[in-house]
């Protein structure tokens, strides 16, 4: 018995210890370069929950994806979360429908008005300084 429990307890060490997947996602800009951001993967109801909450800082070059299997309505808050963020709502995996801009901190719930299976959140300005709009392409 006490060498079940170990081996359990070895193995949600494991399990916890994991680093989260990361995607390089590309933003195909019209008439520009196209853009590239390493994203973290989120695709379960746990870490699509704790998203970006804490991070003090994150890279210009990085963001965290949300993924869903189906389309539906998101909504977004920003609790707990310090930094500004755009966030790409993203429809059929390929096409920003919406950004919608996210304040720190802010409770308040955000909600694009558009179904989406997916959900970039990038630094805030990012789309701006990089020309990304509402039509632009996203792969991964």
């Amino acid at each position: 018995m006490r060498a079940y429990v170990l081996l359990l307890l070895a193995a949600l060490v494991v399990a916890c210890s994991q680093s989260p997947q990361v995607v390089t996602v590309r933003l195909t800009v019209p008439g520009g370069e196209d853009v590239t951001v390493r994203a973290e993967v989120r695709d379960d109801d746990e870490g699509r929950a704790a998203g970006l909450m804490f991070r003090e800082k994150l890279a210009e070059d990085e963001g965290m994806l949300f993924v869903w299997p189906e389309s539906g309505r998101r909504t977004f808050w920003m609790k707990n979360t310090p930094l500004p963020l755009d966030m790409l709502f993203i429809r059929n995996g390929r096409v920003v429908a919406v950004i919608a801009w996210a304040k720190p901190f802010d409770e308040t719930n955000l909600d694009p008005g558009v179904d989406s299976d997916s959900v970039l959140e990038v630094n805030g300005g990012f789309a701006q300084r990089h020309g990304i709009g509402v039509g632009s392409l996203v792969s991964w």
